[in-house]
């Protein structure tokens, strides 16, 4: 498991015959709070029409009898909440680095005309790379 939210779980998934993980954030279909379908398919629909190097690719959508998976990059830096967590705090130069590259996100995010409505350390993950990916379109507006 990477992480538990209001309204689903995130977790590694693993394809078999091949060395990449994913990402799948599983929707809980009888979950009182995942009562509307439609909210959890715009938050796919919108995160896979996305394409840029700050925003979490997602990939596509899987469905079974009792939950709604969104197969999503997977970003093995974590996210900036869990590295404070541990560290406490960042330094300046990593401060700046982190957020010119949050601010180049939400500059493409507002050219498409979208607003996130929900960023915060939990929702900014970090590749491998240590580069940042906005997570999360759940409360986000077109």
């Amino acid at each position: 498991m990477l992480g538990i939210g209001g309204f689903a779980t995130c977790h590694v998934i693993k394809v078999p015959g091949q060395e990449v993980e994913f990402a799948g954030k599983a929707f809980y279909k009888r979950n009182p709070k995942n009562k509307d379908i439609t909210k959890i398919d715009k938050e796919i629909e919108l995160g896979a029409s996305l394409d840029h190097p700050r925003i979490v690719k997602v990939y596509k959508k899987l469905e079974s009898r009792d939950y709604i998976i969104m197969l999503m990059e997977r970003c093995y830096g974590g996210s900036l909440s869990k590295i404070m967590k541990t560290r406490f705090y960042l330094t300046e130069p990593e401060v700046r680095f982190i957020l010119s590259q949050i601010v180049d996100g939400l500059i493409y995010l507002k050219s498409k005309k979208i607003m996130h409505l929900d960023l915060k350390l939990s929702n900014i993950l970090l590749d491998d790379y240590y580069q940042v990916k906005i997570a999360d379109f759940g409360l986000a507006e077109p």
